[in-house]
């Protein structure tokens, strides 16, 4: 299962202050990826807010992106907890509501071994049938996974691909480079590093930027993948800044605030995350009025 390409982490929109989901806002968020052509889609990851989903809502997000994305793009349920359990079921639940593949974080806060990590994932490998993609993150799980277990994974029947958002440009290097000639999907993890990630060899990035602008970020892959450096280049500088303000405070607060100012979307997230502080509002608008233009 290679793809390449733009993969979105897509924002949770919430009304009511958190308390549920605002579904018509999420449907003209799924039409816009679809729309701008990406190669997939990712709900209930890190930028989706998937620590504060509960499985209903996992259901009702699942079916009603099915509905608009019709094969069109990549369907990706985001599962993971710190108990390999409760992500089956997670994983389980997703496979039943309509998801085309799972993107499974590694377990927080357990800090698993790396035997640990490679049961936790054919655990839930044995247990589903959907195409899994690793997502390895250890500034949010504070456990890293080694090369040698990415390896070691990867000869199992569906492990499709990875999300490598460790931050390590060295470890995500070890990763194409043994993972090269395999029918797998290596991601870049964070937007700023798409361009040179590719360049490496990676072949796509998921982004977080991609929700408020993904024909940009899709012209800025495409152009790395199709090894046309100098469009690349030009699109990565003039992305950078507003590269940096989606995470100037804990992701997906600062994307969420975006979307609010521009296409008018409610920005709530839910606790235990809060709202921007004014600094950071101030920061985003001058951004925002200096790289939002055509895109929208």
């Amino acid at each position: 299962m290679m793809r390449q390409g733009l993969f979105t982490a897509l924002i949770t929109p919430f009304k009511n202050e958190g308390s549920e989901l605002d579904l018509d806002a999420f449907r003209k968020l799924v039409q816009r990826q679809v729309d701008a052509k990406v190669e997939g889609i990712v709900l209930m990851g890190t930028t989706g807010e998937s620590a504060t989903v509960t499985l209903n809502e996992r259901k009702q997000l699942i079916k009603e992106a099915k509905k608009i994305t019709q094969g069109k793009v990549l369907l990706m349920a985001g599962c993971g907890t710190n108990d390999t359990l409760s992500t089956i079921e997670q994983a389980k639940i997703s496979e039943e509501a309509g998801a085309e593949a799972l993107q499974i974080v590694t377990p927080p806060y357990s800090k698993p071994s790396q035997e640990g990590l490679y049961l936790h994932f054919k655990a839930i490998h044995d247990s589903v049938q959907l195409p899994i993609f690793i997502y390895n993150i250890p500034g949010r799980t504070s456990v890293n996974m080694d090369v040698a277990t990415i390896k070691r994974l990867f000869a199992l029947e569906r492990m499709a691909g990875i999300k490598e958002a460790s931050g390590n440009m060295q470890q995500l290097v070890d990763v194409i480079e043994t993972l090269k000639g395999r029918p797998c999907t290596i991601l870049a993890g964070d937007d700023s590093l798409a361009l040179p990630a590719i360049a490496l060899g990676a072949h796509g990035v998921m982004s977080v930027l991609g929700n408020l602008l993904p024909k940009k970020m899709k012209a800025l892959v495409d152009a790395a993948l199709m090894n046309d450096l100098q469009k690349a280049r030009s699109l990565h500088y003039e992305l950078k800044s507003i590269m940096q303000a989606c995470f100037v405070e804990t992701n997906p607060v600062p994307i969420k605030y975006m979307l609010g100012k521009v296409l008018s979307l409610n920005d709530t997230v839910r606790l235990p995350l809060a709202p921007l502080t004014e600094k950071s509002r101030s920061l985003i608008d001058t951004t925002l009025s200096k790289n939002v233009n055509d895109d929208l």
